[in-house]
């Protein structure tokens, strides 16, 4: 483990830093790349496969309940190591939840706005919802 803890500070975080990245997403990559490492102690770096990128992607899901933003970053930190540090790929999915705003129809609307009977709460009312407050 501590072998490759050494050989990832250094070159990880170097590589990290000639890209330009904020010292916020340096210290998430960092903290996700670690974890990563010291899931696979006794395999050396330059051995793991993507079958056991995959694993480790699916404990993460599976047993540690990431959210999926916390299962990007790990994602985002593992590639950019294989990506940009050692320049080769692998073929590791990111994960593509999206979630959509609420848009409510034209007769919700109407129903908001004619709630109240005051002229200035209608016309903050009327004012508000079309420029997206």
């Amino acid at each position: 483990m501590k072998k490759n803890s050494i050989r990832f500070s250094e070159e990880y975080l170097q590589a990290l830093k000639l890209k330009h990245y904020s010292e916020p997403t340096i210290k998430t990559y960092g903290l996700h790349f670690q974890r990563f490492l010291n899931f696979y102690p006794e395999i050396e770096l330059e051995n793991i496969k993507q079958e056991q990128i995959r694993k480790y992607l699916l404990f993460l899901v599976e047993e540690k309940h990431y959210s999926t933003y916390s299962q990007n970053n790990a994602i985002n930190a593992i590639k950019f190591y294989f990506r940009d540090v050692k320049k080769y790929y692998f073929d590791i999915p990111k994960n593509k939840e999206r979630k959509f705003p609420v848009v409510l129809s034209k007769e919700d609307v109407k129903k908001i706005i004619n709630c109240t009977n005051n002229l200035k709460h209608k016309t903050i009312l009327s004012t508000i919802y079309p420029v997206g407050l």
